[in-house]
């Protein structure tokens, strides 16, 4: 069971409640933070935009560890602009986070601290939407259930080079069973400067 906190879990018991979803994208130019509710929620050092209906999460069979494999996520009706961006940036890879909240239902503040639920990265996403709104599906991935996926990924200079551009570091991998190396101290003085002139010629 999920250790929620003691003032969410006796509103959540209550015969009204006001439940809500806190959604965090980390989209690459400005990190999207909405929820499922109407005005905005100051939370955690940020602003919370009020997006109503954002549409649906898929069903979750989690598993012991209460970790999800993965879910779709719908966003709908949101602003063209942020469309647009998913359309025109990398979101493959990214986090996205959502917590399960409730408001007062006075004065709309929250209700003790939200509980974190999902926790994941974006595995693919898709947009739709004219010139004023549109919609967007993620595909999302559990983070710890993403440990038990193969990476299929290539130990090679190239794929290094997708992760870390600047990183040559494969370049020299190839060459490292033709050359003698010496590390540490060499107590033999006549090879102490052939020793130091491989080791440059390595590096």
């Amino acid at each position: 069971m999920r250790d929620i906190p003691a003032a969410l879990k006796e509103h959540l018991a209550g015969r009204v409640t006001r439940a809500i979803a806190l959604v965090f994208i980390d989209i690459e130019t400005d990190p999207l933070h909405i929820h499922n509710d109407v005005g905005d929620i100051a939370w955690d050092g940020h602003t919370w935009m009020g997006a109503g209906d954002l549409g649906g999460i898929d069903a979750i069979d989690e598993d012991d560890a209460l970790a999800p494999d993965s879910y779709t996520l719908t966003l709908g009706g949101i602003d063209a602009d942020l469309v647009a961006d998913f359309r025109s940036q990398r979101h493959v890879g990214r986090d996205v986070r959502i917590w399960l909240a409730a408001r007062d239902l006075a004065t709309g503040a929250l209700v003790g601290q939200p509980l974190a639920v999902l926790v994941g990265v974006v595995e693919g996403a898709t947009a739709a939407g004219g010139s004023r709104v549109g919609a967007v599906t993620l595909q999302v991935a559990d983070e710890r259930a993403l440990l038990n996926r193969p990476g299929n990924l290539l130990f090679d200079d190239g794929q290094q080079r997708i992760r870390h551009p600047g990183d040559g570091f494969f370049q020299h991998v190839a060459f490292v069973g033709e050359r003698e190396v010496l590390w540490g101290p060499n107590d033999d003085a006549r090879d102490d400067r052939t020793g130091r002139q491989r080791y440059e010629e390595w590096g």
